[in-house]
């Protein structure tokens, strides 16, 4: 988890769903959310970085490349995912 800012508990029991999560501004977001107690779903096409920030932070993971010809079904899919994991 990261460091506590005096922000923790304001997001607790808020649901987030950060879309390229797993690097720059989007990392940076989904550090800033669970700092504040927010759950997060990292959606990103980067397995290993998104594994690796989701495990760090205590955060879930759906592998999404939103480029790929069939990401409407992909983006159901992580609907579905969060659905069940929330």
């Amino acid at each position: 988890m990261v460091a506590d800012t005096g922000l923790a508990d304001r997001l607790a029991g808020c649901r987030a769903l950060v879309s390229g999560g797993a690097n720059g501004i989007g990392a940076a977001i989904v550090r800033r959310l669970r700092t504040e107690r927010a759950s997060v779903l990292i959606c990103d096409r980067d397995a290993a970085a998104g594994s690796a920030l989701a495990a760090e932070v205590g955060a879930d993971l759906a592998v999404l490349d939103v480029t790929d010809v069939g990401a409407i079904d992909a983006a159901g899919n992580a609907v579905s995912f969060i659905q069940s994991i929330y």
